[in-house]
């Protein structure tokens, strides 16, 4: 009998020392994904805080804040850079970095066919391209 309870305890304490082996991981995961956007470097921050959501949700009760906190970090991650696309001009990308965030449902057909007409009208009167041609085209992923 004590053999069991002994085999029991250590199969108990293993699993606590792997959660923990877990959320320390999932912990340097985020830690390096923020070092990557305070650098500019978005996708490796959002990989980085994607794995490292992965690993927090499954640990279940234990690993829900730092979830929490990842998707709050992915979130504003896809903002800044879309900020940033917007400042630098880049409107494209901007759309993109935005759309790309709502798993493509931001724009739906609609809404792409307008803003294409808006930015293609302004393009042939500004003297940019020709009205046959998509200024968008190169760039356009919505």
């Amino acid at each position: 009998m004590k053999k069991i309870f002994v085999m029991f305890a250590a199969a108990i304490m293993a699993a606590g020392v792997a959660s923990a082996q877990d959320i320390n991981k999932a912990i340097e995961l985020a830690n390096s994904g923020n070092e990557a956007f305070q650098m500019g470097e978005y996708a490796l921050a959002i990989d980085a805080f994607k794995e490292s959501l992965t690993i927090a949700e499954g640990l279940g009760e234990e690993g829900a804040e730092h979830a929490n906190t990842c998707k709050t970090a992915i979130c504003n991650i896809y903002l800044s850079h879309a900020k940033n696309l917007l400042k630098a001009a880049d409107y494209d990308g901007a759309l993109n970095k935005l759309n790309e965030k709502t798993d493509y449902c931001l724009l739906e057909t609609e809404e792409r066919e307008s803003i294409w007409e808006i930015i293609q009208n302004s393009a042939v009167e500004c003297g940019l391209t020709n009205p046959e041609d998509d200024i968008t085209e190169e760039w356009r992923e919505w």
